[in-house]
């Protein structure tokens, strides 16, 4: 069972409760027989539940079910994760005029937060390799939703969603005896192909959407104010709006060192930077296409976001508490008038980021 609050503007913005089980089973069960099976290491097939009720104060209330069976292996330092059989639904309790407002003025939101019905398959692949003192690792995921069951019309035209979604992950650690640098690359694209009654999707779902900022992304935005692009149509909006993508690129770097030691807490500290944005069709109220949100290779130095900060970090061994303050070093959505470096930078200017653990 969890319960978890996340902070913004108005002191808690979002809160959630979720109950979840999941039931280990340490071998294979198939309806066929599996040779390869003993040559792997640590071979499990795991059932999970879990139902969850999210309260995102003043836009909406949303509950969610999801169920999975699936399958997990280990092989020549290769760790594998198969789910043929994932189903999640969430449908909204509760939606208010403010969000019923954004929707007018950028339609493409609205697809994002209708009823999902996700059935897909999931694929996962994770590596990771000591060399000496450093440590490198790469993890991908692919999830494909409603290949097969968005044949069936009343499926696909009602609550399922149909996508194919990809992840990329690479991180590298060089560690000294008080100190380290941290790397980490992150790429995704979710491709989607199904309609909700005669109009076509262009939106994964928010809660499969990319986004920025917060303190396990871009940390000198706040959570999901970052983005769509270079685009300044959501700035500029009368409603905070939190934005969500189909594409997101980011990369970041960490100098963390020790301090010492208080009342026997663990001080650390690092300077980091990061740099990415997210991308995505979006459509104003006249169904135009807005400008400069999609991924434009041509336009990537300039859609691309910087930011760099400090951070205090009191680490308890079994958790870390992270205290991060960081600047906008280069903002998009001014980017477009000039370079967008160091724009409306003051001392006061930074973002404040409250995290549990370690960023990435």
């Amino acid at each position: 069972a969890r319960f978890g609050v996340e902070l913004g503007p108005n002191i808690i913005q979002t809160m959630q409760a979720s109950l979840s089980h999941s039931i280990y089973v340490p071998r294979f069960i198939t309806p066929f027989k599996i040779r390869a099976e003993k040559s792997l290491s640590a071979p499990r097939t795991i059932v999970s539940f879990n139902t969850s009720y999210t309260n995102r104060r003043k836009f909406f209330e949303v509950f969610s079910v999801n169920t999975s069976w699936g399958y997990d292996w280990t092989r020549n330092n290769r760790n594998w994760q198969y789910t043929p059989f994932n189903f999640e639904y969430s449908t909204f309790v509760t939606i208010t005029d403010s969000l019923r407002n954004l929707f007018i003025s950028f339609p493409s939101i609205e697809q994002a937060f209708n009823n999902g019905l996700i059935i897909s398959q999931v694929l996962g692949y994770s590596t990771g390799k000591n060399i000496g003192l450093n440590r490198r690792s790469f993890s991908a995921r692919l999830e494909e939703s409603g290949a097969i069951f968005g044949l069936i019309k009343s499926l696909e035209r009602r609550d399922l969603r149909r996508f194919v979604k990809l992840d990329l992950e690479y991180k590298y650690y060089i560690n000294y005896a008080h100190s380290s640098w941290a790397f980490r690359a992150f790429g995704g694209y979710g491709y989607v192909y199904g309609r909700t009654g005669d109009q076509r999707e262009r939106t994964l779902p928010f809660f499969k959407a990319y986004f920025g900022g917060g303190p396990y992304s871009m940390r000198a935005w706040a959570v999901r104010k970052l983005g769509l692009g270079s685009s300044s149509a959501y700035d500029t909006a009368s409603i905070p709006v939190d934005r969500f993508g189909n594409v997101k690129l980011e990369t970041n770097i960490e100098y963390r060192f020790d301090i010492g030691t208080v009342a026997g807490i663990k001080v650390k500290s690092a300077f980091f930077a990061d740099i990415g944005n997210i991308w995505g069709s979006a459509y104003d109220k006249n169904q135009r296409r807005i400008d400069s949100t999609e991924l434009n290779l041509g336009r990537l130095y300039t859609d691309l976001a910087v930011g760099a900060g400090t951070s205090l970090r009191f680490d308890f061994d079994f958790f870390l508490i992270r205290l991060d303050w960081a600047y906008q070093i280069k903002n998009p959505v001014y980017a477009r008038e000039n370079d967008g470096w160091f724009r409306r930078l003051q001392i006061r200017s930074g973002q404040f980021q409250l995290g549990i653990g370690y960023p990435f």
